[in-house]
């Protein structure tokens, strides 16, 4: 297979907060991620029921669903996420979120992050993609 052949992985990227979404979704892409977002819980329901993620970010505060119930739908539906899905939030205190960061296996990302942090965050459950060989490059003579 050539390096063409093989897209990048996916990152699904869940949070109600529009620039947050774009500013992450930007900086996977950089990174040589394909990012798809999510600003409800529907939305991303939507989206694991209907394409394949190799990872996913989920704030933990998204208004009219809770964090855990989403992160236990999404499971139930791609159950290859366990332990690819990174938990981040501006407060992660509390009972319900501390199980939830067990549950995940997955350390959290707190916010506010840096494009460092969230990068090496991402990379550890889904490494970022070698950049193509240039051989696979060169086109073939005609």
């Amino acid at each position: 297979m050539s390096g063409r052949d093989r897209l990048p992985p996916t990152i699904l990227v869940i949070d109600d907060e529009p620039t947050i979404r774009r500013g992450i979704g930007r900086l996977l892409e950089r990174a040589g991620y394909r990012v798809r977002t999510a600003g409800t819980g529907e939305e991303a329901m939507a989206l694991v029921r209907s394409e394949h993620f190799d990872g996913a970010i989920c704030d933990l505060h998204i208004p009219g669903v809770s964090a855990v119930q989403l992160c236990e739908e999404i499971w139930l539906v791609a159950p290859e996420l366990a332990g690819r899905l990174i938990v981040a939030s501006g407060d992660l205190t509390g009972e319900e979120v501390h199980g939830l960061v067990e549950r995940t296996r997955v350390p959290p990302v707190s916010k506010p992050f840096t494009a460092a942090d969230l990068l090496a965050a991402v990379g550890a459950v889904c490494p970022a993609p070698s950049p193509p060989h240039p051989a696979d490059n060169r086109r073939a003579a005609s």
